[in-house]
């Protein structure tokens, strides 16, 4: 049974610990207790707050903080991406032909979709997203 126990023990691991313990005390011997408390004081204040349950209350706090600010960074991006899929519909009825965009809807919608896709085609040009095509329009396609 103690062979186990002790090969389960990786003694660079326990070394380290040790001198990190060491320097830890040295430090807090150095400086005083009001700016690095001994190992010896903070495992009585936890053995102190386990003690009256006071961690408890503490942890809890701390997991309402956490859950906090997930839940906001959960909104901020869900209210990102609804805005990008508005601005990705919009490009895709832009993008389409006028007769799949208007198709059995009237001419009011026809001028709708023509005024819609004029007022995207200055956006996207005036902020780089498409550029205009540079040479003479295909036969049989006109200028909205």
């Amino acid at each position: 049974m103690t062979g186990r126990w002790a090969a389960r023990l990786h003694l660079p691991t326990l070394a380290v610990a040790a001198v990190v313990v060491a320097g830890w005390f040295l430090l807090s011997w150095r400086y005083g207790a009001f700016v690095l408390p001994s190992p010896l004081a903070v495992l009585r204040g936890l053995v102190e707050i386990v003690r009256t349950g006071e961690v408890w209350r503490h942890t809890g706090a701390s997991l309402a903080r956490i859950a906090v600010g997930f839940g906001g960074a959960y909104q901020l991006l869900q209210g990102f991406l609804t805005q990008f899929h508005l601005v990705l519909k919009d490009l895709q009825v832009f993008l389409q032909p006028e007769e799949v965009a208007v198709r059995g809807q009237g001419r009011r919608a026809e001028r709708v979709a023509k005024a819609r896709r004029r007022s995207l085609m200055l956006v996207a040009h005036e902020t780089s997203l498409i550029t205009p095509h540079p040479g003479p329009l295909p036969r049989g396609e006109r200028k909205i």
